[in-house]
């Protein structure tokens, strides 16, 4: 759930400089008043680079609504690097999930800092 409201946030806030998703919770579910957009369609308003992880064992937000996310993420135009492991379920990087997976974790980290390093001039070193 937090990934959805992450990708409706950001999509809602242009001053979001980056977008980071650690295998952001999405359902190919139908529109309620409460969810009146579906994230594939809030990705059309983000205005800033994403960097989207996600494994192929995700039970939560399975591989075909993964693809779907991913045309979304590129029909809208913003910087994209998307990470897809054949390893790893929802919550890799967790040691207590279910879906945790220590190569997958420990493959996400050296990215995502890349990714903070080149669009928002972060350094690790300073973290």
């Amino acid at each position: 759930m937090g990934g959805r409201i992450a990708i409706h946030f950001v999509a809602a806030t242009p001053e979001v400089r980056a977008f980071i998703g650690y295998y952001p919770t999405v359902r190919d579910e139908p529109t309620t008043p409460m969810r009146p957009v579906p994230p594939s369609e809030a990705t059309s308003k983000i205005l800033c680079p994403s960097i989207i992880l996600y494994g192929a064992d995700d039970t939560v937000t399975r591989v075909p609504v993964q693809e779907k996310m991913w045309r979304a993420f590129l029909a809208n135009g913003q910087s994209l690097e998307w990470h897809f492991f054949p390893f790893g379920g929802h919550g890799y990087v967790d040691p207590g999930a279910v879906g945790y997976h220590a190569h997958a974790a420990e493959l996400s980290w050296p990215m995502v800092v890349d990714f903070m390093e080149r669009e928002l001039q972060w350094s690790s070193s300073s973290a």
